[in-house]
């Protein structure tokens, strides 16, 4: 026969150098089989042009994904305001789960492009407030002595596949509101959504760890919109990013394909949009760049946090 069970083969170094670093240039969905992303949009008056652009690009988009990302799944949230005091107009939502994750079907285009920009009253938006229950789905009773109250059922989150890895997109033009800085604001701080990321990511890398899975993580990453001038914005985005360990990796990043780094290394995975019409290639760098970074980083460290001077 051919091969006998005394046979030996000597292989050379060479051979071996040449066989390992293959694995290295082996594509992120190899080594990030599940992936769930989640998209977490900013609905309030500003954003007319950006959401007209997010309709006609989603289908170019999500098919650039699922083309990378076989198992892909894609969810839709959206956010203006509490509707109470000044802080919203009468008919804002603080958090809508538009559609739960799943694949880029019929149902997830008819969800992006149900989408309409209206109210938001004053400038702050409820990003933190979205965030928070994408995560958790914790839901949220505000009291009635506040303005009438307002509640956010439980259950209202994304469904999380085990041993997915997670990434929310939050895309916004405008600064956040937080109980920090506003007086009464419901909701969450800038620490408590960084750290229901970093709860959720420990139980997943102890989950790793004790069954030699694929790395699991929630990352938050940002798409910081043409109408956010404000260096506020980009902060904030910033802090949530290099929170949840959303950084970029050695090369840094290109958000706009004109092969120069926009985001250093070890910066936080937010990209500026400069022309809408590029949306859909900016939205496919992030997720790629993101997921690279989840799938050769170590588990994250529970990193803080707010930012330092945020409005």
């Amino acid at each position: 026969p051919f091969l006998t069970p005394n046979m030996r083969f000597t292989i050379s170094a060479a051979t071996l150098q040449v066989f390992f670093a293959s694995f290295a240039v082996l594509p992120h969905a190899v080594w990030c089989q599940v992936l769930d992303v989640g998209f977490i949009v900013d609905v309030s008056g500003s954003f007319n042009d950006d959401i007209a652009s997010f309709k006609t690009q989603a289908a170019e988009m999500t098919a650039s994904l699922t083309a990378a990302y076989p198992q892909v799944q894609f969810g839709l949230a959206t956010f203006q305001d509490f509707p109470l005091g000044d802080w919203g107009s009468p008919s804002d939502v603080p958090h809508r789960l538009v559609r739960d994750l799943g694949p880029a079907d019929d149902e997830f285009m008819t969800a992006v492009n149900s989408l309409s920009a209206t109210g938001g009253a004053d400038i702050p938006e409820s990003q933190l407030t979205c965030l928070y229950q994408c995560i958790t789905g914790e839901g949220l009773v505000v009291p009635a002595s506040l303005d009438g109250g307002y509640t956010i059922p439980p259950n209202m989150g994304f469904s999380w596949r085990d041993r997915s890895s997670r990434i929310l997109l939050l895309w916004t033009d405008a600064v956040f509101h937080t109980p920090d800085t506003t007086t009464n604001y419901p909701g969450p701080t800038f620490d408590e959504v960084i750290t229901a990321a970093n709860d959720l990511n420990a139980v997943i890398e102890e989950t790793r760890r004790l069954q030699d899975i694929e790395s699991s993580s929630v990352r938050i990453t940002g798409i910081q919109s043409p109408g956010a001038a404000s260096s506020s914005v980009q902060m904030e985005l910033q802090a949530l990013a290099t929170g949840t360990g959303a950084v970029a990796g050695e090369g840094g990043l290109d958000c706009d394909g004109d092969g120069t780094p926009d985001i250093m290394e070890g910066e936080g995975i937010v990209c500026p949009v400069v022309n809408l019409d590029s949306i859909s290639s900016v939205i496919v760098s992030v997720v790629n760049e993101t997921v690279r970074v989840i799938s050769t980083s170590a588990p994250t460290s529970a990193p803080t946090s707010a930012p330092t001077s945020a409005p």
